[in-house]
């Protein structure tokens, strides 16, 4: 699916590197969560962290929906995928990973794109409260559970039009700068070529 020219412009160059990531990529250690994680599975939660949320992955760039985004970090850092893993890396329930995803998405510098990173978090957090059954044993209980539902409802909608404002906004400068290209004849490579039809 990818090949390793594909990770040349993401932030730090841990595609392909094994054993003691930090020290082979000292720049690393330019954001304190790296520089500081003790896990055993640190390696692991750096590369999962920048090939999901660095927004020059060629993985943020080829998966809009983050959880197939997630799928694919996670077999890139060499993360099994199961229960256990899927809840600790997919929902960021480890403080570590967390504190790591926070201060890459800092150290990117791009409100607009932590906006849209964390606009999508919140999307499915919320819509799995939908999805999840009703609660209650009594009539009351039940018209609360779907009063609530409905609200969460509502703000999905705003939350999805925000999204796709991000998205429109994050996706499409790409598409603009191939069309310019286009329009002022400037693709005279097969690499420009190629890089267009992307």
């Amino acid at each position: 699916m990818f090949v390793k020219d594909d990770f040349k412009n993401i932030s730090f160059p841990i595609h392909g590197v094994e054993g003691d990531l930090r020290s082979k990529v000292p720049q690393l250690k330019n954001i304190p969560a790296f520089k500081k994680a003790k896990s055993p599975e640190a390696d692991q939660m750096i590369k999962y962290t920048i090939y999901c949320y660095d927004k020059k992955s060629p993985v943020f760039k080829m998966f809009k929906d983050i959880e197939s985004r997630k799928k694919q970090a996670a077999k890139l850092a060499g993360i099994s995928i199961n229960k256990t893993n899927t809840n600790n890396y997919f929902n960021l329930k480890k403080k570590e990973l967390l504190n790591m995803v926070h201060e890459f998405l800092i150290y990117q510098n791009n409100r607009k794109y932590s906006l849209y990173i964390s606009s999508q978090e919140m999307f499915y957090e919320l819509q799995y409260q939908i999805v999840k059954r009703l609660e209650g044993e009594s009539e009351k209980d039940l018209m609360a559970s779907l009063e609530k539902k409905s609200k969460i409802s509502q703000t999905l909608d705003e939350l999805l039009g925000r999204i796709e404002k991000y998205e429109a906004d994050l996706f499409d400068h790409d598409n603009k700068e191939n069309v310019s290209k286009l329009k002022n004849n400037s693709i005279v490579t097969p690499e420009d070529y190629v890089s267009f039809n992307r």
